[in-house]
């Protein structure tokens, strides 16, 4: 990973995001820490990625038969085709993510004795 600037970068972001989980709570701030905690998952998300790129998986039989990012994809055929289910998904996602935060905003208040389970 220390050879690859893109994933030491995707590292300093996690990184990044755990500072700002910690300052975000220290304050009070429960939005900053979200967002901090999403900062720290694509840092390591994406540390991960690049550091595996190109060669995703390793066979035991040699390196012609290691599954890459080159040729782990489908035919040309089969990427348009998701490409256009994830034009119409994408959206959809979207819409969704905006009506559940929006149902669900604002702290939860916590049962008193006797209700609840």
């Amino acid at each position: 990973m220390g050879h690859r600037w893109l994933a030491m970068l995707a590292v300093f972001f996690a990184l990044g995001g755990i500072v700002a989980v910690f300052a975000g709570l220290r304050r009070g701030r429960d939005l900053g820490a979200f967002f901090g905690s999403c900062a720290f998952l694509l840092g390591i998300i994406g540390a991960s990625a690049a550091s595996y790129f190109p060669v995703m998986l390793r066979a035991t039989g040699g390196d012609a038969l290691s599954m890459t990012a080159y040729t782990g994809g489908a035919d040309e055929a089969g990427l348009r085709t998701a490409l256009r289910w994830f034009l119409v998904g994408l959206p959809l996602v979207l819409a969704y993510v905006v009506i559940v935060f929006r149902l669900h905003r604002g702290k939860t208040v916590a049962a008193r004795d006797g209700e609840g389970y």
